[in-house]
């Protein structure tokens, strides 16, 4: 190994023209800080990158959370506004017999909430699955 390191330097200070040194100098000069900065920006780009795909899906998670509370919140308001009125008329006639037909506007009103709450749920629930089928994707990524 010694012997194939001094085969090289002799060749190059005795056989080597000085047009060939300075090609080869010049060369290295050139290609060693090319590789140095080239290595360098790839590497601050690859941490800037992380750092947006980052910041970019904890935009995404908190875009859901605020989809999901929206579309819940609108579900318990609209659950509000149907069951208000039958538990206001309850309160007032809390000494009033339990009538056939107040049984029947209980069980309709149960039915119609026991609906509209489903529809709101199958209507929605594929827009929140997808917000976070996607949210889970791009941490993936």
């Amino acid at each position: 190994m010694k012997n194939f390191f001094q085969n090289i330097q002799d060749f190059i200070r005795y056989d080597l023209k000085l047009k060939s040194k300075l090609q080869i100098s010049y060369g290295i000069l050139i290609i060693v800080p090319l590789l140095l900065i080239t290595y360098i920006s790839t590497s601050n780009s690859n941490k800037y990158m992380q750092t947006q795909m980052e910041f970019s899906s904890n935009q995404v998670l908190l875009q859901t959370v605020d989809l999901v509370n929206y579309k819940v919140s609108s579900i318990i308001s609209a659950s509000d506004q149907l069951i208000m009125p039958l538990i206001q008329t309850l309160k007032k006639n809390e000494t009033a017999p339990i009538t056939p037909e107040l049984i029947s506007d209980y069980h309709n009103i149960r039915d119609t909430m026991s609906t509209v709450f489903k529809k709101l749920v199958y209507k929605e629930l594929p827009y929140i699955l997808k917000a976070l089928f996607s949210f889970h994707l791009s941490l993936l990524l």
